[in-house]
């Protein structure tokens, strides 16, 4: 169907309908629905945000996790360590212990065989050696005595006077000192040369 007008005509006017059919513009020329669109980005652009923000908290949680876990593991460590050392050292407490009776009576017949006569000296000697052989190999030692005086290691049996001491010092032995895996089981038995104490 179709109209043709002449000129001095009007034309017909729209009716509301179609005009609502139009897209509307704002004042700069762009279109209504820019808009919303522009409203959706803004809401999604949030969302990202606190999706990263969620994601910062959560990855701070883990490392702060991860950080207790690791003092844990190294306190239990440290813990077990030092329960390691005490049960070796009561266990070189309890060997000590069970093994030094023994160890000292042997040491008496070694003080006994020093004590020889000059008859059976040599066969004496033989024994003697023999025995702290057995013991040395089982971690007993005799005592090295220096001239210094070692109240750890020695016993003073006897204090002679000498004016040239200027510290007390060992002359002589009286009866060897002897120790098991580093503990003193007897200590040397000597005599100390000292200056003499003024009145």
């Amino acid at each position: 169907m179709s109209f043709d007008y002449e000129l001095g005509d009007r034309v017909p006017m729209e009716s509301a309908e179609t005009q609502s059919q139009k897209p509307q513009t704002n004042p700069d020329g762009q279109e209504a629905l820019v808009q919303p669109i522009q409203q959706e980005q803004s809401q999604q652009a949030e969302q990202q945000m606190q999706q990263c923000k969620f994601n910062e908290a959560a990855l701070n949680e883990l490392k702060q996790q991860i950080a207790g876990l690791q003092d844990l593991f190294v306190r239990r460590l440290y813990d077990d360590k030092q329960k390691a050392a005490l049960i070796n050292s009561l266990e070189e407490k309890a060997s000590f212990a069970y093994v030094e009776p023994f160890v000292s009576d042997i040491i008496l017949v070694l003080d006994r065989l020093d004590k020889a006569t000059p008859e059976s000296l040599e066969f004496a000697s033989s024994i003697a050696e023999e025995l702290y052989e057995i013991l040395n190999r089982r971690g007993v030692e005799r005592i090295k005595v220096t001239q210094k005086f070692d109240p750890a290691l020695n016993k003073a049996v006897r204090v002679e006077n000498d004016d040239m001491a200027d510290t007390p010092r060992v002359t002589k032995i009286i009866r060897h000192g002897y120790t098991f895996n580093g503990e003193v089981i007897r200590p040397a038995e000597v005599v100390v040369a000292r200056k003499k104490r003024s009145v």
